[in-house]
């Protein structure tokens, strides 16, 4: 249904934007509740994880935590037993340190 993924959308931008953890929190909740219920909201948000990880991840170090990056930590924190499976072939650990690139180099030293 397309009434469920436009109130995910709006829920998660929700999270994303507002600086008024109650509001957070409620929307939190409701997403949730969503995915609870709603097979259309669990695809929703399966198909809009990378997307969501991609704007969280790299901004939580570059900088300092940009706001809007720890309010997607907290939607991913809530959302993650759920897409465990999923974010783990998204590489969520190399977007944080920086890319392979640094793996590649602490290979190439020996460590």
């Amino acid at each position: 249904m397309q009434e469920i993924e436009s109130a995910c959308g709006t829920l998660i931008e929700e999270i994303e934007q507002t600086s008024n953890p109650k509001r957070r929190e409620l929307s939190l909740k409701m997403v949730n509740r969503l995915l609870d219920r709603h097979t259309e909201a669990f695809n929703f948000v399966n198909k809009v994880s990378e997307s969501i990880l991609n704007k969280a991840l790299p901004n939580i170090l570059v900088g300092g935590i940009h706001p809007h990056a720890l309010n997607l930590s907290h939607l991913l924190a809530s959302i993650a037993p759920r897409f465990a499976d999923g974010f783990s072939t998204l590489g969520p650990v190399s977007k944080v340190s920086g890319g392979s690139h640094v793996y590649k180099k602490f290979r190439a030293r020996g460590t």
